[in-house]
């Protein structure tokens, strides 16, 4: 059952790397080189590993996942280097809160209302 849940999850991993990389122009005009074949086949072993027929895509997956690797690891996010305006302002209502808190607590607890609003603001799709 795992392995099949996997299995999908590459399959759709797959479609998604053909998809994007087809976007590149290089490899839009390699793809069409191949009249008669597809510049993607592939097959998937039963271990769930991708062997590609053509050494390009094999290559162009080996970046992919190269790629993917430096993906923000879980348990951490992405944030601008420079607080936005909205992020600034989710600082100043805490007045009466912050007021007994030691140094560090307060620096935390802005910290993470400041992180807070980064996140609803990717989660909008951006920067607003």
């Amino acid at each position: 059952m795992t392995k099949d849940i996997e299995r999908e999850a590459l399959i759709t991993e797959i479609d998604h790397f053909i998809n994007e990389a087809k976007k590149s122009y290089i490899v839009e005009r390699w793809a069409v080189s191949y009249e008669n074949s597809n510049p993607f086949s592939h097959t998937i072993n039963d271990k769930n590993e991708v062997w590609w027929m053509k050494a390009q895509a094999r290559q162009l997956w080996e970046f992919w996942q190269a790629a993917k690797a430096q993906a923000v690891p879980d348990g951490f996010v992405s944030v601008p280097k420079e607080p936005t305006p909205k992020m600034i302002d989710a600082t100043w209502s805490f007045d009466e809160e912050i007021q007994d808190m030691s140094h560090n607590s307060r620096n935390e607890f802005i910290y993470k209302n400041m992180i807070r609003v980064a996140i609803e603001e990717a989660a909008r799709g951006g920067n607003e």
